[in-house]
């Protein structure tokens, strides 16, 4: 999808998919010499593979730590790397990617001293 930001104005319409590649690109106004406004304009390509593996790669380490502090269920503290995170708590899901990640480094930590700070084999 294309992302086209004008002032508060956001403008999105659908692109052609190449199979694994993906491209973003963004603008990024700012004041140059002598105040004259410029922008900045970066594209970047890549293959979602490749920016996904690092993701999943994590979820799975942080899944089996979790296993090892004997915590079932949902994984609340997982909501970090969710569009649409899941809760077992009642109430509404969090969805303040700052509250998420304190909930994930403040959930890691506490399973790590519970299990000695060792995460070996």
């Amino acid at each position: 999808a294309v992302v086209v930001v004008a002032s508060d104005v956001v403008v999105a319409s659908a692109t052609v998919v190449e199979g694994d590649l993906g491209e973003g690109w963004d603008n990024i106004d700012l004041f140059g010499w002598l105040g004259y406004p410029m922008q900045l304009k970066v594209n970047f390509l890549c293959r979602d593979s490749v920016l996904a593996a690092p993701i999943v790669l994590d979820l799975a380490r942080l899944l089996d730590l979790a296993n090892r502090a004997d915590r079932g269920g949902a994984q609340d503290f997982l909501g970090f790397y969710f569009k649409a995170p899941q809760s077992s708590r009642p109430g509404p899901v969090v969805h303040d990617l700052f509250a998420q990640e304190r909930e994930l480094l403040e959930t890691t930590a506490a399973m790590v001293a519970e299990l000695g700070g060792v995460l070996g084999s």
